[in-house]
């Protein structure tokens, strides 16, 4: 091998001996590279490299009196001389020189750049961010930071979710950079100016919420009534439609999709990943399902960044109804994310919309009976009476299809569908009595509408409770706390409640209350409500709405059971009750217990007992009193553990998220990602080139 020539840099002389990395440690400017690749000689041009191909085409025929293509090449990189002559230079090279580029600045060596980071002044945000940070610190950081590094999660600071900051830190940037220009542009305190702020976002993030509630429910409504998302082909397969809408009909549409071609061409490839994928939305990855999560939230939703964060992290309760909207949206467009109906459940499903085909197509074949039996004359109708007269009793098949469909099945099935439940019917009684009340109090009704009433009342309240309970009602209270309420019919009572669902539809009611104004005639009771401030209104009808299965007259036994199986433990905590506590000198023996008790707890005849009335779940014993209970310091535990590990999975998620969009994670876990399948395409195609070479 030849050897070369000694290299000059910075008056030096070097070597290739450690490598070519050792001489081109940047890479060279455009005018040096252009000036360095005509002085050796490797610069062509457009057209020479045409002609070069060309050749190389033409050899690879394999014409007579062509050259190879290694003939061809070896001319093409030997023949044609450059750095001879101006012309060899291509004409941006004259451009570059004449306008050059701006320079790459200096490198500051890491030394200097320490030293500017601790002479520059802080920016006055930073002060602001910090005691942003404090206002939220409590006592349960402690146990927040011992779960976390029990899960190995890392804290939330700047460097968080592969270099995301967390959701608070990012709320606390918004905060200081408002609040210092509120500072700057009212020329008020530091406190004032935070109030203010809070006032700013608090307004921002209740309008974000009514107008995502107000696409939610223009979804629904056009679920309700719109048509599937197809694409609109021609019979040759041709796309007519418009290209803005890539093949999607602008009719079939929700209108907050009108003009928004980049968002319906997201939902098509989502669409297309949920059914042509083979993959069921239930084995999707956490990186997978929370990009559709973050794609409906930011671009149908239209939410914020930081509110996305936030939700995905779970840190304020305020934000689940942003996440049952981005559910609802999701189901909507995209069927097959459901994953509310275990087989079981679609099995009975698909069953009771069979029935119901089934009945609705007996009840056209009953009504097209009926009609032509109307058009029969009276003289055929009589004759088939008379006929019928003929026949006895006995003659008549009462086991024949014809006769199981006679008027005694349909007056059954007709009583069945109009008998209500004791409950409902009682409670549609205590309006029409609240009703009587309205227009004359009880005190000036006459003697037979109250005893009435009293009938009623003892009937009401046996319904409700049992004998042994009923003793200890006082009923005089009972009459007057069921008729100072006002009559509700059941959708009246139904609006009501549903508008207490979640806090946005809580913000939407108290904002059209509020417009309205107090009316006249405020309780006591009232008055205390209306000049609460507006965020312990909101708090207080949340929690309204959340025991509406205790408080609704209209919600069934069943409902009020359920409800009280799964929170019942929660809505008695702290409550005194009668505890049997184990005593040897109690008046109460193991023969005086239900066999039930007995046989659960494991208890013997001489075994004796004491009643004790003890706090519900509070873990103490008579009079004994130990600060926290066991039970609350379990619930902190638990609450902080639970904290912690929905921060991991936050970070799980958007680590898998970023994965998913840059092609390194599929649909699956088990499945090839996008870089997989793209890295396959290109090898078959190059094999393709390669067996046509």
């Amino acid at each position: 091998m030849h050897r070369t020539l000694a290299l000059q840099k910075g008056g030096r002389s070097v070597t290739t001996n450690h490598g070519q990395r050792r001489i081109l440690k940047r890479p060279p400017p455009i005018i040096e590279y252009i000036e360095k690749a005509v002085e050796t000689g490797i610069y062509r041009t457009t057209d020479e490299i045409e002609a070069a191909m060309k050749a190389i085409r033409r050899g690879q025929q394999g014409g007579q009196g062509v050259s190879p293509p290694r003939v061809a090449m070896d001319r093409f990189r030997k023949d044609i001389i450059r750095g001879t002559q101006v012309q060899d230079y291509p004409a941006e090279y004259f451009i570059l020189k004449q306008h050059p580029p701006i320079p790459p600045p200096p490198r500051i060596p890491k030394k200097y750049q320490k030293q500017i980071e601790h002479r520059l002044p802080k920016h006055p945000t930073e002060r602001l961010v910090k005691k942003y940070m404090h206002r939220g610190v409590t006592h349960k950081a402690s146990t927040e930071d011992y779960y976390r590094r029990l899960l190995g999660v890392q804290p939330p600071a700047e460097n968080y979710a592969m270099g995301q900051k967390s959701a608070k830190l990012s709320q606390a940037y918004v905060y200081a950079v408002k609040q210092y220009e509120v500072m700057r542009t009212q020329d008020v305190s530091e406190t004032e100016a935070l109030k203010i702020v809070d006032e700013l976002l608090a307004e921002d993030t209740k309008q974000e919420g009514f107008k995502s509630r107000d696409i939610t429910e223009e979804m629904k409504d056009w679920e309700q009534h719109g048509l599937p998302l197809t694409q609109d082909d021609d019979e040759d397969g041709e796309d007519t439609s418009d290209e803005s809408t890539s093949g999607i009909r602008n009719a079939d549409l929700p209108s907050i999709l009108h003009n928004k071609p980049r968002v319906v061409e997201g939902m098509l490839q989502w669409s297309h990943m949920l059914q042509n994928s083979g993959i069921p939305y239930n084995e999707w990855t956490v990186g997978a399902s929370t990009a559709l999560d973050h794609w409906i939230a930011r671009n149908i939703l239209e939410l914020s960044e930081a509110t996305w964060d936030a939700l995905l992290e779970g840190s304020d309760p305020s934000l689940l109804s942003r996440g049952q909207d981005i559910v609802t949206i999701r189901e909507t467009l995209f069927p097959e994310t459901r994953l509310d109906e275990t087989p079981q459940e679609r099995d009975e499903r698909l069953m009771m919309e069979e029935e119901a085909d089934l009945l609705a197509s007996t009840q056209q074949q009953e009504e097209e009976t009926t009609e032509t039996r109307k058009t029969e004359s009276v003289d055929e109708l009589l004759t088939n009476l008379r006929g019928l007269g003929d026949r006895t009793f006995k003659d008549i098949d009462m086991t024949s299809p014809a006769s199981s469909d006679g008027p005694q099945e349909a007056f059954t099935s007709s009583s069945k569908s109009r008998e209500k439940d004791p409950i409902q019917l009682l409670t549609e009684e205590l309006q029409e009595w609240r009703a009587k009340n309205q227009r004359a109090s009880y005190d000036s009704w006459p003697d037979n509408e109250k005893q009435r009433f009293s009938a009623w009342l003892d009937r009401y309240v046996g319904t409700l409770v049992s004998d042994t309970e009923r003793r200890m009602i006082d009923m005089e209270e009972t009459r007057i706390s069921l008729l100072s309420s006002a009559p509700q019919t059941e959708e009246e009572s139904d609006d009501f409640w549903s508008s207490l669902q979640d806090e946005t539809k809580v913000d939407l009611f108290l904002h059209n209350l509020l417009q309205q104004g107090p009316p006249d005639d405020l309780s006591e009771t009232d008055k205390v409500f209306w000049n609460l401030p507006y965020s312990e209104q909101v708090e207080r009808l949340v929690n309204l709405g959340a025991v509406r299965p205790l408080l609704d007259e209209y919600m069934s036994d069943e409902d009020r059971q359920d409800f009280f199986r799964r929170y019942g433990d929660f809505l008695l905590d702290g409550v005194e009750m009668d505890h049997l506590v184990p005593d040897p000198n109690g008046p109460i023996t193991g023969s005086d217990l239900d066999i039930e008790v007995v046989r659960t707890w494991g208890i013997t005849r001489e075994d004796r007992f004491k009643l004790v009335k003890i706090p519900y779940r509070s873990g103490l014993s008579g009079d004994e009193d130990d600060g926290e209970s066991g039970r609350d310091a379990a619930l902190e535990r638990s609450r902080a553990l639970f904290e912690a590990w929905n921060r991991h999975k936050a970070t799980r998620a958007r680590y898998e998220e970023a994965l998913f969009v840059q092609g390194d994670l599929g649909l699956s876990y088990n499945s090839k990602t996008a870089n997989e399948m793209e890295k396959d395409r290109q090898e078959e195609d190059l094999k393709e080139l390669t067996k046509d070479d």
